[in-house]
Parts: structure tokens; sequence; C-alpha cells
């Protein structure tokens, strides 16, 4: 089978720089499951790119390996980052030409007490929801890769069916992907959260159960 290499363009203000590195680690980790079936991965961060002169704008080089992706993804938290959003625009351009890549994904990292954004980043906020293009908050980062890993596998890997969840663990194979415990829509879930507490208990009422079997082992 031919391989097709997945190109990903990672876009984020400054302030989320450990989470642009960590996104990159991923893929990089999950590569060597998608180089299996075929289409390996490839991520560009701005900082992984050549820093010398060169006789054009940074940004015009970015913009054209933003036309080249397959997938755009920009992430975003309090501040509206000026060169992100004009790669997000860059991004908007090349599909509305193609209508069929990159395909564009929008991530904004849950705000914590007392954090509020700023002016630009309401603009583009109000842009998106005029546009119809909504974006997905993430609280932690296995919930972002989680979603991302989701989005990987159900356009370019027919469906999910790699993906299982062991032990409270949320794996691609054998590769540890998320913590449940660290996604929101299960973290908030009360249910869940008395079903945990219940099997950590566990070990412990069978460990005594065993104990009264031997002690009493004819009293039913």
């Amino acid at each position: 089978m031919e391989e097709k290499t997945i190109n990903v363009f990672l876009a984020s203000p400054g302030e989320l720089k450990d989470e642009r590195k960590s996104f990159r680690s991923f893929v990089s980790e999950i590569d060597e499951t998608f180089q299996r079936m075929g289409r390996p991965l490839k991520t560009r961060i701005w900082e992984g790119l050549d820093a010398s002169y060169k006789d054009h704008h940074k940004q015009d080089e970015y913009a054209k390996l933003i036309r080249a992706s397959d997938m755009f993804i920009a992430l975003f938290h309090t501040v509206g980052g000026e060169y992100t959003i004009q790669e997000f625009e860059a991004a908007i351009d090349e599909f509305n030409q193609t209508k069929q890549t990159p395909k564009i994904y929008v991530y904004m990292k849950a705000l914590q007490e007392g954090e509020k954004i700023d002016s630009k980043l309401k603009r583009f906020q109000k842009r998106l929801e005029e546009m119809g293009l909504y974006w997905t908050t993430y609280s932690s980062q296995d919930s972002l890769h989680l979603h991302f890993l989701q989005q990987l596998l159900i356009v370019y890997a027919d469906g999910l069916s790699n993906l299982k969840v062991e032990d409270g663990t949320v794996k691609l194979g054998d590769m540890h992907v998320a913590e449940m415990s660290n996604l929101s829509f299960v973290a908030d879930n009360k249910d869940y959260s008395q079903l945990k507490k219940e099997l950590e208990k566990l070990p412990d009422k069978i460990k005594k159960a065993r104990e009264l079997t031997e002690k009493y082992p004819d009293d039913e």
C-alpha cells in the first residue's frame, strides 16, 4: 500500500507554548500506529522551522505550509494572537478554494477562575460563530489529545476501532492516550465518580471477604 503522509499544521499564541510542544510530542507518539496504517503523520509548528533569513516574510512561508496541510489546528486560551489568527485566515482561504483541505479545528483552553479573554479573542470568537465554525473547549492536554485523535481516526482510519479503554485509561493499541479522570465529560459525571470510588474499594473488600471465608469456612 502506498503511504500518504497526513500533514498537520499547529498554530497557537505564545502563552500556549507548552501545549504546542506537548501536542507535537503526542503526534510523534501516535505516528508509529498511523505508519502501520500507511498514513504517517507530520506536524509543523513554527519552532521546528528554519529561522534563518530569507527574501520573504516568515508568515508567507508559514502560509505556504498551511495551504499544503491536510489538517490545521489552532489553539487559544486568553489571547487572540495576531499571527495565529493570520494563520487561521490562510487556512480558511485555502479551504474555500479547495473545498476539501485543510480540515480546520479550533480549540479553546478552558478558563480558570479569574482568567478573562482579551478583546481580540472575543472578536475572533464572534467571527467563528458567524461562520458557523464552533470551537472545542478542552480542560486538559489529555482531552485535547483525545479529541484530535478521534478526528484523525474518523477521517483517515475508518472509525475508532483502534481506541479502547482499560483500567480507566484510553489507549490506542498499547499506547497510553489519556486518563479518563482528566476528561471533563468524565470528571464531571457523578455516577462515574461514584463508581470509580467503589471500584477503588473493591480489592480491600475482596481481601476481607477471603479472610472471613478462611476464618469461618462454614458460615454461609
